[in-house]
């Protein structure tokens, strides 16, 4: 939160408190992930590990805007396999319930924004997540 904006000739407006939010979220990953997810799952791991030119398939097969933040998400997805193993970082569906987690976290989220009365976390697939 900031304080009031100076409009035209020096007046103040006067500054907009919100006091409703609304979290989407899904259950699974947006199309571009899970390209790089089936590509990952198509390469090689050892030690979990993965072995091969799998850059260069991603930049072949994802273009656009989307491919810089699939590479990001590549390079996420290659460091958490060595933390986690291979088989749970290349999961096609996320391994807890997000609406859950931001419902029982709710307090916490929003602790440092008391003019938020009402905070919302829907399922961005619902169909009446567009409402």
């Amino acid at each position: 939160m900031t304080g009031g904006k100076k409009g035209k000739k020096g007046a103040v407006e006067e500054k907009k408190v919100i006091e409703n939010c609304t979290i989407f979220t899904s259950f699974e990953f947006p199309q571009y992930q899970k390209k790089v997810l089936e590509i990952l799952s198509s390469f090689e791991w050892a030690d979990n590990a993965i072995k091969g030119d799998y850059i260069s398939k991603i930049r072949e097969e994802i273009k656009g805007k989307e491919s810089g933040l699939a590479l990001k998400f590549c390079a996420f997805i290659v460091e958490e396999a060595k933390t986690v193993g291979k088989e749970q970082a290349l999961q096609l569906s996320l391994p807890f319930n997000e609406i859950d987690a931001l419902s029982n976290n709710k307090v916490f989220l929003f602790e440092n924004m008391p003019t938020i009365k009402t905070q919302n976390v829907v399922n961005a697939a619902d169909p009446q997540a567009e409402a």
